[in-house]
């Protein structure tokens, strides 16, 4: 999808006390975004599957991806604390792989996709409520 859009500005010039005239000044300008449009995606606890709406938006990801053939996404893995150390890295890895699963459905060469898990050594917030844990169930998408 080719994001250049060509703008045409109206200027109006004015110079010492001449009448005004008019000119149309032709100007290209990239409106294409300089990162992903989606950073994150989140996940139920304990699960590793995508919700439709998640799959969604790594869609949307993928196609911006397709735009951008020479990017490389860092895909993290990364969970709430409930879990020992190595079961939060093992699901971690396991998110992580589900999205990077879409991405190549989606058309997206794996060689482009590193899989990274932290586990639940990287949270969003330390709070131990719920919807604050919800918060450290994700997968982030960065560009390499």
């Amino acid at each position: 999808m080719n994001r250049m859009r060509i703008i045409i500005i109206w200027a109006c010039v004015c110079m010492m006390g001449c009448a005004a005239k008019t000119a149309v000044l032709p100007l290209r300008v990239s409106v294409e975004p300089a990162l992903p449009p989606i950073a994150r995606v989140s996940f139920a606890f304990d699960r590793a599957e995508l919700s439709s709406r998640a799959a969604a938006a790594v869609g949307e990801n993928a196609a911006w991806m397709k735009a951008h053939p020479d990017t490389v996404l860092i895909l993290s893995g990364h969970c709430d604390s409930f879990g020992s150390d190595e079961y939060n890295l093992a699901l971690g890895d396991r998110r992580a792989r589900a999205v990077k699963a879409v991405f190549m459905q989606q058309g997206i060469e794996a060689e482009r996709l590193i899989i990274i898990s932290y586990g639940e050594q990287r949270p969003i917030t330390t709070k131990a409520t719920k919807g604050a844990m919800r918060l450290n169930r994700r997968v982030e998408m960065q560009i390499r």
